[in-house]
C-alpha cells in the first residue's frame, strides 16, 4: 500500500500549527513559571513548613490566637542593640519577568511602634543564596523615623535604599493582610501593595539588578536596625503566602485602610545616630561620584527617617 505526500498547503499549516503550539508552550513556561505557591496558615501546618527558621536575639514560636482561626506564628527580638531576628523562610527561584505575588497576616501589638528605634522590615524576598557577598533585599519595612511603611530595595553592594512607592500606615491592635504583587524587571516592574485587599502604595520602577534573581522570602521579624534597636519587639503573623495570582484578605476580617491608624504620639525631637551621618556621607560621595547634587535633600530625608532617633510624648 502506497501513501500520497500531501499537499504543500497542508504541510505549510502543520509546520505553522506546530510553531504556534511551541510558541504557546515557552510562554506558559515563561510566564510566572517559577513562582510555586506556597502557603503555611499554622492549623494545618506549623513552623517546621517553612524551608527555614531563622531566630537570633529572640524567638519564633507557634501561639495560639491567629487570623480568623485558633494558631499563628510569634516573633520576637529580645532587645539589646544586638544584630536579630525572627524569621520563617520560602525557598524560591524568581527571575525577570516573574509575575509574584506574596503576603501574610500580622498583628502589631500597641505600641510596636513606639518600641522601634530604628527601621524594621516585616516581609522581604532577597538573593543572599547567590550573592552573600553583596545581596539585595525588596520588601515591606517600617521607618524607624516617621514609623511609616515603604516598599524599597535596598541593596547592599552600594549602601542604597530606594522606596518603589508611595509611604503608607500599618495599624496596631488588630490584625490586617499584607500584600505585595511585584512584576520583576530591571527597566520596569510594578510594585503594588495591599492592606486588606485595598491598594496603598504602587510603582513601575525596576526592582531586579541585571543578571540578578530572588533565593528566599521571609516572614516575621525580618531585620532589625542593628545597634540602635535597644528594646524589645514582638508580632504575630499567619498564611504566610506565595502565589501567582493575589489571595486577598478574609472578607470578614478586612478593614477600611485607614480605620485604625490614630496617631497617639507627637514627635518632639530627633537625634542623629552614627548611622545617620554614615548614611549621610555615603549620599555625599555619590553625588561628587555622578557631578549631581540635586537628590542630595531627598537623600537626608530618607537618611534622617530610616535611621534618627525621634522622641515622643
Amino acid at each position: 500500500m502506497s501513501y500520497a505526500a500531501p499537499p504543500r498547503r497542508a504541510r505549510s499549516l502543520t509546520f505553522a500549527l506546530t510553531a504556534i503550539l511551541f510558541l504557546a508552550l515557552v510562554v506558559s513556561r515563561t510566564a510566572g513559571a517559577d513562582v510555586v505557591p506556597q502557603r503555611i496558615n499554622f492549623e494545618t501546618s506549623g513552623l517546621q513548613n517553612f524551608d527555614q527558621l531563622n531566630a537570633t536575639v529572640g524567638a519564633l514560636s507557634a501561639t495560639s490566637g491567629g487570623y480568623g482561626d485558633a494558631h499563628s506564628a510569634e516573633a520576637t527580638y529580645s532587645g539589646g542593640g544586638q544584630n536579630g531576628f525572627a524569621r520563617g523562610i520560602f525557598n524560591v527561584d524568581w527571575h525577570a519577568g516573574d509575575d509574584v505575588w506574596y503576603s501574610a497576616a500580622y498583628y502589631l501589638p500597641v505600641g510596636f511602634k513606639a518600641a522601634m528605634q530604628g527601621q524594621v522590615a516585616l516581609m522581604r524576598w532577597d538573593d543572599y543564596g547567590t550573592h552573600p557577598e553583596a545581596p539585595d533585599y525588596s520588601g515591606v519595612v517600617i521607618y524607624g523615623g516617621d514609623k511609616r511603611s515603604r516598599l524599597i530595595i535596598d541593596r547592599l553592594a552600594t549602601g542604597t535604599q530606594i522606596e518603589l512607592g508611595q509611604a503608607f500606615d500599618l495599624p496596631e491592635g488588630r490584625w490586617f493582610h499584607l500584600e505585595v504583587h511585584q512584576r520583576l524587571g530591571v527597566n520596569g516592574g510594578v510594585n503594588d501593595v495591599y492592606i486588606d485587599g485595598q491598594r496603598v502604595s504602587s510603582s513601575s520602577d525596576g526592582n531586579l539588578e541585571p543578571g540578578r534573581g530572588v533565593d528566599r522570602i521571609r516572614y516575621g521579624i525580618v531585620a532589625i536596625a542593628s545597634g540602635a534597636q535597644k528594646r524589645p519587639l514582638d508580632l504575630r503573623f499567619d498564611d504566610a503566602t506565595v502565589s501567582a495570582k493575589q489571595v486577598g484578605p478574609d472578607p470578614a476580617l478586612a478593614h477600611p485602610v485607614g480605620s485604625a491608624t490614630k496617631k497617639t504620639h507627637r514627635v518632639t525631637a530627633a537625634r542623629y545616630t552614627s548611622r545617620v551621618r554614615r548614611c549621610m556621607r555615603q549620599a555625599l560621595r555619590r553625588a561628587a561620584r555622578s557631578g549631581d547634587a540635586g537628590f542630595l535633600p531627598r537623600a537626608a530625608r530618607r537618611c534622617v527617617a530610616k535611621y534618627a532617633i525621634h522622641v515622643r510624648r
